[in-house]
């Protein structure tokens, strides 16, 4: 049985801030997107664009490179950083849809 190697993809998609996710392929790479910008899938998977692919190492957080116990994975200060950053850009759109609708 061959073993999948984890890859590290920096999924990027409009109305939403980067996602960066680990799969073993694209495909699973945009479901795992989807799912931390909390939006079906078939809203976001024609949109979706890799930005960079790189192989996951254990214990390195990919976004700031700082060792940790874990898997690979992203540390958790970076994923709750991530997090609050689409939760921001999402009441920043949802306020500019509503100030724009006022205007007219």
């Amino acid at each position: 049985m061959r073993k999948t190697e984890t890859i590290f993809w920096i999924i990027s998609c409009e109305g939403h801030t980067d996602a960066w996710v680990n799969a073993p392929d694209w495909p699973q790479a945009t479901v795992a997107a989807a799912e931390f910008w909390g939006v079906p899938w078939r809203e976001v998977a024609s949109r979706c664009e890799c930005k960079r692919r790189e192989k996951a190492l254990k214990g390195v957080c990919p976004k700031c490179h700082r060792f940790f116990y874990g898997g690979a994975e992203i540390c958790e200060p970076c994923q709750k950083q991530m997090a609050a950053e689409e939760q921001n850009l999402r009441q920043y759109l949802k306020n500019r849809y509503k100030h724009r609708a006022k205007r007219a």
